[in-house]
């Protein structure tokens, strides 16, 4: 974040002439006068590993301190006065994402601080992100902030008096992540390319991949068998689910119930998963099977009606298998038995008649 149109020059010569609140003072030129400025910094959430998934309901938190660090002593700087704050910041999709990044606006607030001479302040900013096992920092969570004060409406071309009911403002701020970079006495910073933005998060997700597979002389691999999945502790506001790469968009708030339906190796992909959902999958037309569960889920429900799992990272597969095995016919022999035996009792009687018939010609 660059100084806004004051050189680094300008404004060691406005601290080489600190004035006390109350006096008159002739200050250093300026092109302009000074204005007041709100300090603010991006907070940014990269989505591109994220495929699938809504935005996530998570909030990102930020602590000011103007202490519990170290100034370099080379530096103009110093310890900031006061405790501005910093509201919390969850994504709400506006503005929309620019390639998969969504960038919030945070504003420091210094209305409670009062500052009592000009002079570049140093503030250490840290933040937090509560309960996601899905976002990752891509360059820390500490920033350290100076805000450069001098007296508002300041214009030497004018005159150069201060007024003694003149207000100090912030005019000026910069951001930087390494507490070593700091502005000398000439007013440049240790690393002048080092400047920050703000704050870079990406969100990470998985997929869960369910297979049905159809076993048994009896099983009928051209059935179709639907589904309920439940996913527990979800951040993501919505997840995609494909039935064989055809895509619905699904909210997380209840449980997903699949209006269509796999056969045998057909699949059901869900993508947008954080890493610690909980999900549990029930089928609802399967009678007449038994159901097994294998893969991802837990060891008490291998052979139950219900498999339950937990995202881990990558590809979390799951398969379902329905079992009809062969039946045998029972109490077919005692139905039947009679019956033979009287056949066959006829045919020995015939047979015994026809050879006495034979045995007197």
């Amino acid at each position: 974040m660059k100084p806004r149109k004051k050189t680094f020059s300008r404004i060691v010569a406005t601290l080489a002439t600190t004035v006390m609140l109350g006096t008159m003072a002739v200050m250093p030129a300026f092109a302009a006068p000074l204005q007041g400025v709100d300090v603010t910094f991006d907070q940014t959430l990269d989505m591109s590993n994220a495929q699938g998934a809504g935005l996530p309901n998570i909030t990102f938190f930020y602590a000011v301190a103007n202490s519990g660090f170290t100034i370099p002593e080379s530096s103009i700087v110093e310890y900031g006065v006061g405790t501005p704050s910093i509201a919390n910041i969850t994504f709400d999709g506006n503005p929309a994402a620019v390639d998969d990044v969504y960038t919030e606006t945070a504003t420091v607030d210094f209305s409670g601080v009062t500052f009592s001479k000009p002079g570049i302040y140093r503030y250490m900013i840290t933040r937090s992100v509560a309960g996601s096992n899905a976002v990752s920092a891509v360059d820390g969570n500490i920033r350290y902030l100076d805000v450069y004060v001098g007296w508002e409406g300041y214009d030497d071309e004018t005159g150069g008096a201060i007024s003694p009911d003149g207000d100090l403002v912030i005019y000026n701020y910069v951001l930087v992540a390494d507490s070593d970079n700091v502005p000398g006495t000439d007013g440049n910073y240790t690393d002048k390319d080092a400047k920050s933005e703000g704050y870079d998060n990406a969100y990470k997700t998985n997929s869960l991949v369910i297979t049905k597979n159809v076993a048994g002389a009896m099983g009928n691999k051209s059935e179709d068998f639907s589904f309920n999945i439940d996913l527990t502790d979800s951040e993501t506001s919505s997840v995609t689910v494909s039935i064989n790469n055809d895509g619905i968009v699904y909210s997380t708030d209840n449980s997903i119930v699949l209006n269509e339906a796999i056969s045998d190796n057909e699949t059901i992909t869900i993508t947008g998963l954080p890493v610690g959902t909980e999900y549990s999958i029930t089928e609802t037309d399967a009678e007449g099977y038994e159901t097994s569960y294998s893969d991802n889920v837990t060891q008490d429900s291998l052979n139950s009606k219900v498999g339950r799992g937990t995202i881990v990272n990558g590809t979390n597969s799951v398969t379902v298998t329905n079992t009809k095995n062969a039946v045998t016919p029972t109490g077919i022999a005692m139905t039947i038995a009679p019956y033979a035996i009287m056949v066959v009792a006829a045919a020995g009687v015939a047979f015994l008649f026809l050879r006495r018939r034979h045995s007197e010609f």
